[in-house]
């Protein structure tokens, strides 16, 4: 099963988004700063760190300064983007290997 890390500090966004991505059969970890998703990457490795553009993007870095090899979708907006964002999930899931990814706002 694969492993998302999701980061936004508006609960809404968190519930929603988590709500789609467990529905979709994948493991969700949820942070609500970038302080608590660096603690969660001290101690797992997700497939996947979807991160609300609002946040420092150093999330992707100090995940690959540790050493964990994950794909990073910078979301704005996870409401008005949802479909878009879950197109991108979607191919990544069937990936082996992608780019870094951010939608057009």
């Amino acid at each position: 099963m694969k492993h998302v890390l999701l980061v936004d500090e508006d609960g809404w966004a968190i519930a929603l988004m988590s709500r789609v991505l467990r529905d979709a059969g994948l493991f969700v970890s949820v942070a609500r700063s970038a302080l608590a998703a660096r603690g969660i990457l001290d101690v797992v490795r997700p497939d996947l760190l979807i991160v609300d553009a609002g946040l420092p993007d150093e999330l992707a870095r100090y995940a690959r300064a540790q050493g964990i090899a994950t794909y990073a979708i910078a979301a704005k907006g996870f409401s008005r983007g949802s479909s878009q964002i879950l197109r991108q999930l979607q191919n990544l899931i069937r990936a082996e290997s992608a780019p870094t990814v951010s939608p057009e706002h």
